[in-house]
C-alpha cells in the first residue's frame, strides 16, 4: 500500500511539472528587448509578445517582401504638446460616458479621459484616441508625401500628393480655440490631391461633423470623367484610390466611433518605431526603391499600449474584428490587425512617429509613415512624408480649399 502511494505521489509531481511548464513556458523563454538587440528571423520567437502577429510574419519573411530586421534602442518617452495637456488636465474627473457611449459633461479639447480607468475603459481609451493631438491644422506641400504600392508579382508603383487638414473643434494652440466657427458644423475637413501615379489628378474631400453620430460627407473628383462625385460615406471599408487601405484603416482606425463596439483586452508592451529619423529626400536611393511597407532602418523601442478589440455593429461590415494598439498617454495607434468575416487574418497596419516641433515651438508626436498590407492578396501600400516639405500648421489655411466645388480645379500650393 505504501509503495502504491509513493507511485501516485511521484506521478502527481510529474503532472505538476508539466502543468507548471505549460503555464509558465512563454514568460520563461521570452526575452525583454534591450538597447542593442537585433531581432531577425532566427530569434524573433523570443520577442513575439512585443509584436502583433503580422509583424512576426514580416520578420520571419514572406513570399512577397524581404524579411524585416528590427534594431532596438533605449526607450525615450515624449509627450503631447503642453497646450494639449493643459486642456486635458481641465477634463480630469469631470467627464463620464453614458449608456449610448456619449461623453457626458462639458468637453472642449484635449484628451477627455486623463488616466482612463474602469468602468467603460475601452470606450474611454477610444474617445482619447478619437480626440488625440494631431495639430490644429496642417498642409503638406508639393508633394508632401509619397505612396508606394506593389501587387503580388507586379512592379512597385508610386504616387505623391498634397494635403490640407483643418480641425474646427478640439483646437488647443492656434486661435480661435478651442473652436473655429464654420457654417457646416464640422469637427474636421480634409482634402487630398494626387499629383502623379496611377491616380494622377484625382482629388478627394472628407467632412467629419462635430456631432460624432452624424455620417461623414465624402466627395472625389475623377479626372477621366471631369466630374466630382459624391461618395457613399457608409462604405468606408472600400479601398482608397487603388491602395491596400480603406478609409477606416487610416491612422490605424478612422471609423465613426458610434458605429462600433469596443472591448478592452489589456495593456501590452510593444516594440514600435517612435523616433523615425530617416526621411526620404529627392535622390535618396533607399526611398527611390522602397520595397517594403515596414520601416526598419531606424531603431525601434518599447512603449506601453492599450489593446482594444473593435467590432462593427453593422452585420454587413466586411471585418469580424479589428485589433488596435494605442500608445498609453499619447493615444496614437502604432499597429492594427483586421480579420475577415470568417475570423481569418486579413490586413496588418503599421505606423511610425517622431517628436516634432509644433506651431508654438512645443514637441508633439507626429506620424511619419504608414504601411498597409493585405495578406490575402499579398498587396501592400506604404505612405511616407518627405524631407524639405513646407509643412504649415501655424499659418492660416484657406477654408475654400475644403469645399466640394474646388475639387477638380487647379489648386495652388
Amino acid at each position: 500500500m505504501k509503495k502504491k502511494r509513493c507511485v501516485l505521489t511521484f506521478c502527481a509531481m510529474i503532472m505538476s511539472v508539466f502543468i507548471l511548464g505549460a503555464v509558465f513556458s512563454s514568460p520563461v523563454f521570452a526575452v525583454e528587448p534591450k538597447a542593442g538587440d537585433v531581432i531577425n528571423a532566427g530569434n524573433v520567437g523570443q520577442y513575439e509578445e512585443y509584436f502583433p502577429s503580422f509583424m512576426v510574419k514580416f520578420i520571419k519573411g514572406t513570399d512577397f517582401v524581404r524579411p524585416v530586421v528590427i534594431k532596438v534602442r533605449e526607450t525615450e518617452i515624449y509627450t503631447n504638446p503642453k497646450s494639449y495637456e493643459e486642456w486635458t488636465e481641465k477634463n480630469r474627473g469631470k467627464l463620464e460616458i453614458d449608456a449610448e457611449n456619449n461623453i457626458q459633461g462639458e468637453y472642449h479639447a484635449g484628451a477627455p479621459f486623463p488616466d482612463p480607468k474602469e468602468p467603460n475603459l475601452a470606450q474611454k481609451v477610444m474617445w482619447n484616441f478619437y480626440y488625440r493631438w494631431r495639430s490644429d491644422q496642417w498642409s503638406f506641400h508639393l508633394p508632401g508625401w509619397v505612396a508606394y504600392s506593389q501587387r503580388k508579382g507586379g512592379p512597385i508603383t508610386h504616387g505623391s500628393g498634397v494635403q490640407h487638414y483643418i480641425y474646427f473643434t478640439n483646437r488647443t494652440a492656434i486661435d480661435p480655440k478651442p473652436e473655429r466657427p464654420n457654417p457646416h458644423g464640422l469637427f474636421f475637413a480634409f482634402t487630398q490631391y494626387i499629383m502623379d501615379g496611377v491616380s494622377k489628378e484625382m482629388d478627394f474631400l472628407i467632412w467629419r461633423y462635430k456631432d460624432p453620430a452624424k455620417n461623414d460627407e465624402m466627395w472625389t473628383y475623377v479626372p477621366s470623367l471631369r466630374r466630382t462625385l459624391r461618395l457613399v460615406s457608409s462604405e468606408r471599408s472600400n479601398p482608397v484610390q487603388g491602395t491596400a487601405a480603406c478609409y477606416d484603416d487610416y491612422y490605424g482606425f478612422d471609423g465613426k466611433i458610434h458605429e462600433f463596439n469596443y472591448k478592452y483586452l489589456g495593456q501590452q508592451k510593444m516594440l514600435c518605431l517612435m523616433h523615425q529619423e530617416l526621411i526620404p529626400a529627392p535622390g535618396d536611393k533607399y526611398f527611390d526603391n522602397w520595397e517594403h511597407p515596414i520601416l526598419d532602418k531606424d531603431a525601434w523601442e518599447v512603449w506601453n499600449h492599450h489593446l482594444i478589440e473593435i467590432t462593427a455593429k453593422n452585420p454587413r461590415y466586411p471585418e469580424s474584428k479589428r485589433l488596435l494598439w494605442v500608445v498609453d498617454g499619447l493615444s496614437h495607434a502604432t499597429f492594427a490587425e483586421t480579420y475577415d468575416k470568417g475570423g481569418g487574418f486579413w490586413k496588418g497596419l503599421f505606423q511610425s512617429y517622431g517628436p516634432t516641433k509644433t506651431e508654438t515651438g512645443e514637441i508633439g508626436p507626429w506620424m511619419k509613415s504608414q504601411g498597409y498590407t493585405d495578406f490575402k492578396t499579398e498587396y501592400w501600400t506604404g505612405v511616407i512624408g518627405r524631407a524639405g516639405i513646407d509643412y504649415i500648421n501655424g499659418g492660416d489655411i484657406d477654408v475654400n480649399l475644403l469645399e466640394p466645388g474646388v475639387l477638380g480645379n487647379e489648386m495652388f500650393y
